[in-house]
């Protein structure tokens, strides 16, 4: 993903790799190229950041096994959403 982004925007760094925001992101492998798909993985991507911000008011992060369980429900809001998006 990062490769293909880099193509279109060689001089520009969107993307934190370090970040949820980047892991959301790729596990939808948008195509840079493609201006609503990019629109649609981000929109996904704010709804996966949601989601899991929402798990961890829910459930304290006590522990890696509790962050991970709540970025796997980020994970599965953003795919849901990459899924049902229109078009």
């Amino acid at each position: 993903m990062k490769a293909k982004h880099r193509q279109k925007f060689p001089n520009t760094d969107i993307y934190d790799s370090d970040t949820d925001e980047w892991d959301f992101l790729h596990t939808l492998n948008p195509q840079p190229q493609n201006g609503q798909e990019m629109v649609h993985a981000r929109h996904a991507m704010a709804a996966g950041l949601a989601g899991k911000r929402a798990a961890i008011a829910v459930i304290p992060v006590v522990n890696v096994a509790t962050r991970a369980a709540c970025h796997t429900v980020g994970v599965g809001i953003t795919q849901a959403a990459w899924d049902n998006r229109p078009g």
